[in-house]
């Protein structure tokens, strides 16, 4: 779900907090919008998703030795998750 939001925003990650610089609440100080709440969930979501890459890459890591010892199907799952979790 978290990729889903932030994919669809089609924004750089640094960049979510620069749309809503100008927003009105940022100039009388409240910083409580929806929008300056959205933006917050993003950046949380995308905080999230990037420690889980971080996870499954070293997972995967972990694993490629005992490679030899899998089925082609379950190399083919390890491929998957890398492929995915460096994107």
């Amino acid at each position: 779900m978290s990729d889903d939001i932030v994919t669809r925003l089609g924004t750089p990650e640094d960049s979510v907090r620069e749309l809503l610089s100008g927003c009105i609440c940022n100039f009388i100080g409240d910083g409580n919008c929806r929008l300056c709440r959205g933006a917050e969930q993003i950046e949380r979501l995308q905080v999230e998703r990037d420690m889980w890459k971080k996870t499954s890459t070293k997972l995967v890591g972990m694993m490629l030795p005992y490679s030899l010892l899998m089925n082609e199907t379950e190399r083919q799952e390890l491929k998957i998750i890398l492929e995915e979790a460096t994107r």
